[in-house]
């Protein structure tokens, strides 16, 4: 691949848009956890994993460009060749602010995810012992905690 600091700043410029996007669906997503409203979280939820293969093609495509550039494949942004043009510094700035607000937010929504599926467990595990399939003892003395049982019987 031929690379030039303003094709990296392009391929910055893009991904940092896609982050961007990232971070509307996660807020939208954060939202809709905390409305309750599951049919606006699967709809994000598709929408953030096509987002996240864009985010991968994208992230394949810098690193392309910095080996290019600068012929490591570990170089920082900010050590490349050309990294000082205005071009290639604002691209690099406005992806480096955006990436903590996604992480802070990812963060969030998998905090909400969590403690909604821990919720659904202990309901599960409740139902699971009033009808007598919780945990048991073995004439032996043991505890024998039963596996819960999947949809079709065979995952």
């Amino acid at each position: 691949m031929s690379a030039s600091p303003s094709i990296l700043a392009r391929i910055l410029q893009a991904e940092a848009g896609l982050h961007e996007e990232l971070l509307a669906i996660l807020i939208e997503e954060e939202k809709s956890l905390l409305a309750g409203s599951g049919r606006v979280t699967a709809e994000t939820l598709g929408r953030k994993e096509e987002l996240l293969g864009l985010i991968a093609q994208a992230e394949e495509r810098r690193q392309a460009a910095v080996l290019a550039l600068s012929g490591r494949s570990a170089c920082r942004l900010r050590e490349v060749p050309g990294a000082d043009q205005p071009e290639l510094k604002a691209a690099r700035e406005r992806l480096v602010a955006i990436l903590p607000r996604v992480a802070t937010v990812a963060a969030r929504v998998d905090s909400l995810l969590e403690r909604a599926l821990g919720r659904l467990r202990a309901v599960v595990t409740l139902v699971h012992e009033a009808l007598g399939q919780g945990p048991q003892y073995t004439a032996s003395g043991g505890l024998v905690r039963p596996m819960l049982p999947t949809l079709d019987g065979r995952a």
